[in-house]
Protein backbone atom coordinates (compact mmCIF):
# COMPACT_ATOMS: atom_id res chain seq x y z
CA UNK A 1 0.00 0.00 0.00
CA UNK A 2 2.68 2.56 0.89
CA UNK A 3 4.49 1.57 -2.89
CA UNK A 4 0.80 2.96 -4.17
CA UNK A 5 0.80 5.91 -2.22
CA UNK A 6 4.49 6.63 -3.13
CA UNK A 7 3.50 6.23 -6.81
CA UNK A 8 0.46 8.53 -6.52
CA UNK A 9 2.35 11.13 -4.45
CA UNK A 10 5.71 11.85 -7.50
CA UNK A 11 4.20 9.38 -10.51
CA UNK A 12 5.61 6.88 -12.10
CA UNK A 13 9.07 7.72 -10.70
CA UNK A 14 8.10 5.74 -7.83
CA UNK A 15 8.36 2.90 -9.77
CA UNK A 16 12.16 2.90 -9.47
CA UNK A 17 11.55 1.68 -5.54
CA UNK A 18 10.02 -0.80 -6.43
CA UNK A 19 12.69 -1.94 -8.72
CA UNK A 20 15.50 -1.37 -5.96
CA UNK A 21 12.70 -3.57 -3.80
CA UNK A 22 13.39 -6.13 -6.07
CA UNK A 23 17.24 -5.55 -6.48
CA UNK A 24 17.77 -5.59 -3.11
CA UNK A 25 15.10 -8.86 -2.71
CA UNK A 26 17.67 -10.90 -5.37
CA UNK A 27 20.86 -9.92 -3.63
CA UNK A 28 19.15 -11.13 -0.46
CA UNK A 29 18.43 -14.14 -1.96
CA UNK A 30 21.85 -15.14 -3.66
CA UNK A 31 23.32 -14.09 0.21
CA UNK A 32 20.99 -16.25 1.59
CA UNK A 33 22.26 -18.72 -0.48
CA UNK A 34 25.51 -18.34 0.47
CA UNK A 35 24.56 -18.54 3.68
CA UNK A 36 22.93 -21.74 3.80
CA UNK A 37 26.26 -23.17 2.14
CA UNK A 38 28.42 -21.16 5.06
CA UNK A 39 25.61 -23.20 7.38
CA UNK A 40 26.17 -26.70 5.96
CA UNK A 41 30.01 -26.15 6.11
CA UNK A 42 29.82 -25.48 10.05
CA UNK A 43 27.70 -28.23 10.48
CA UNK A 44 30.12 -30.48 8.99
CA UNK A 45 32.89 -29.05 10.97
CA UNK A 46 30.98 -29.60 14.35
CA UNK A 47 30.25 -33.22 13.27
CA UNK A 48 33.67 -33.76 12.30
CA UNK A 49 34.89 -32.40 15.98
CA UNK A 50 31.48 -34.38 17.65
CA UNK A 51 33.05 -37.35 16.40
CA UNK A 52 36.53 -36.60 17.50
CA UNK A 53 35.74 -35.76 21.03
CA UNK A 54 33.79 -38.81 21.42
CA UNK A 55 36.70 -40.59 20.06
CA UNK A 56 38.86 -39.19 22.33
CA UNK A 57 36.44 -39.86 25.48
CA UNK A 58 36.01 -43.49 24.12
CA UNK A 59 40.06 -43.97 23.75
CA UNK A 60 41.08 -41.92 27.02
CA UNK A 61 42.44 -44.48 28.83
CA UNK A 62 45.22 -45.46 26.03
CA UNK A 63 45.51 -41.94 24.82
CA UNK A 64 46.28 -41.41 28.80
CA UNK A 65 48.31 -44.48 28.88
CA UNK A 66 50.40 -43.87 25.64
CA UNK A 67 50.52 -40.14 26.60
CA UNK A 68 49.32 -39.23 23.31
CA UNK A 69 47.16 -36.16 24.99
CA UNK A 70 49.04 -33.54 23.23
CA UNK A 71 48.18 -34.92 19.98
CA UNK A 72 44.74 -35.91 20.33
CA UNK A 73 43.74 -32.25 21.77
CA UNK A 74 45.60 -30.58 18.76
CA UNK A 75 43.38 -32.28 16.46
CA UNK A 76 40.39 -31.29 17.91
CA UNK A 77 41.98 -27.80 18.24
CA UNK A 78 42.70 -28.20 14.09
CA UNK A 79 38.89 -28.95 13.86
CA UNK A 80 37.84 -26.51 16.30
CA UNK A 81 39.73 -23.87 14.03
CA UNK A 82 38.38 -24.76 10.67
CA UNK A 83 35.04 -24.65 12.48
CA UNK A 84 35.36 -20.91 13.57
CA UNK A 85 36.69 -20.07 10.59
CA UNK A 86 33.79 -21.18 9.23
CA UNK A 87 30.96 -19.94 12.01
CA UNK A 88 33.59 -16.33 10.89
CA UNK A 89 32.42 -16.87 7.07
CA UNK A 90 28.65 -17.41 8.00
CA UNK A 91 28.83 -13.92 10.05
CA UNK A 92 30.30 -12.21 7.70
CA UNK A 93 27.11 -13.15 5.24
CA UNK A 94 25.16 -12.38 7.85
CA UNK A 95 26.74 -8.88 7.91
CA UNK A 96 26.75 -7.99 4.73
CA UNK A 97 22.65 -9.30 4.23
CA UNK A 98 22.05 -6.88 7.26
CA UNK A 99 23.98 -4.00 5.30
CA UNK A 100 21.65 -5.24 2.06
CA UNK A 101 18.66 -4.63 4.29
CA UNK A 102 20.00 -1.74 6.03
CA UNK A 103 20.87 0.15 3.52
CA UNK A 104 17.88 -0.83 0.71
CA UNK A 105 15.62 2.00 1.80
CA UNK A 106 17.78 4.77 1.84
CA UNK A 107 18.72 3.31 -1.76
CA UNK A 108 14.99 3.82 -2.61
CA UNK A 109 14.92 6.86 -1.60
CA UNK A 110 18.07 7.83 -3.16
CA UNK A 111 16.92 6.43 -6.64
CA UNK A 112 13.17 7.76 -6.67
CA UNK A 113 14.56 11.30 -5.44
CA UNK A 114 17.34 11.48 -7.86
CA UNK A 115 15.51 9.87 -10.82
CA UNK A 116 12.04 13.12 -9.99
CA UNK A 117 14.56 15.67 -10.23
CA UNK A 118 16.74 14.79 -12.84
CA UNK A 119 12.93 14.35 -15.08
CA UNK A 120 12.70 18.27 -14.17
CA UNK A 121 10.44 18.01 -11.16
CA UNK A 122 10.39 20.36 -8.34
CA UNK A 123 10.89 18.30 -5.10
CA UNK A 124 8.64 20.38 -2.57
CA UNK A 125 9.23 19.84 1.17
CA UNK A 126 5.36 18.00 1.29
CA UNK A 127 5.85 15.97 -1.74
CA UNK A 128 9.40 15.16 0.12
CA UNK A 129 8.46 14.84 3.42
CA UNK A 130 5.40 12.57 2.61
CA UNK A 131 7.15 10.41 0.08
CA UNK A 132 9.72 9.85 3.58
CA UNK A 133 7.51 8.83 5.44
CA UNK A 134 6.09 6.61 3.27
CA UNK A 135 9.69 5.06 2.92
CA UNK A 136 9.85 4.80 6.47
CA UNK A 137 6.64 2.54 6.48
CA UNK A 138 8.64 0.72 4.20
CA UNK A 139 11.33 -0.01 6.72
CA UNK A 140 9.67 -2.28 8.56
CA UNK A 141 8.46 -5.18 6.14
CA UNK A 142 11.95 -4.93 4.14
CA UNK A 143 13.74 -5.53 7.27
CA UNK A 144 11.35 -8.42 8.40
CA UNK A 145 11.52 -9.82 5.23
CA UNK A 146 15.59 -10.26 5.82
CA UNK A 147 14.95 -11.41 9.26
CA UNK A 148 12.21 -14.30 7.60
CA UNK A 149 15.16 -15.39 5.11
CA UNK A 150 17.24 -16.19 7.61
CA UNK A 151 15.30 -18.03 9.59
CA UNK A 152 13.84 -20.25 6.26
CA UNK A 153 17.37 -20.91 5.46
CA UNK A 154 18.24 -22.14 8.84
CA UNK A 155 14.88 -24.33 9.14
CA UNK A 156 15.60 -25.66 5.86
CA UNK A 157 18.80 -26.74 6.96
CA UNK A 158 17.58 -28.08 9.96
CA UNK A 159 15.00 -29.90 8.56
CA UNK A 160 17.27 -31.39 5.74
CA UNK A 161 19.42 -32.98 8.50
CA UNK A 162 16.70 -34.05 10.50
CA UNK A 163 15.46 -35.65 7.28
CA UNK A 164 18.96 -37.24 6.64
CA UNK A 165 19.05 -38.86 10.55
CA UNK A 166 15.39 -40.29 9.88
CA UNK A 167 15.83 -41.86 7.11
CA UNK A 168 18.67 -43.54 7.97
CA UNK A 169 18.16 -47.47 8.14
CA UNK A 170 18.39 -49.79 11.47
CA UNK A 171 21.41 -50.85 12.60
CA UNK A 172 19.57 -54.39 13.80
CA UNK A 173 23.14 -56.25 13.98
CA UNK A 174 24.23 -53.81 16.81
CA UNK A 175 21.11 -54.89 19.19
CA UNK A 176 22.12 -57.09 21.69
CA UNK A 177 18.67 -59.01 22.62
CA UNK A 178 16.39 -58.26 21.02
CA UNK A 179 13.34 -61.10 23.27
CA UNK A 180 13.75 -57.58 26.12
CA UNK A 181 10.33 -56.85 26.70
CA UNK A 182 9.56 -52.97 26.72
CA UNK A 183 9.41 -51.35 30.17
CA UNK A 184 12.00 -54.24 31.65
CA UNK A 185 16.03 -53.70 32.37
CA UNK A 186 18.79 -55.50 30.77
CA UNK A 187 22.24 -55.52 32.20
Amino acid sequence: LALVLIIVEIGPVGIVGVAVIFISGFMSAKIAMKMKAARMHILRHKDVRAKAIAEFIAGIKIIKYYGWEPMALNRIHEIRKLETKAIQNLFNWRTLLDFVFNISPILISLAVFGLYIAVGKDLTPSKAFTTLSLFNLLQLPIRIIGMTVLILVQTKISLSRLQHFITWEDLEEFVLNKDIEVGSIFI
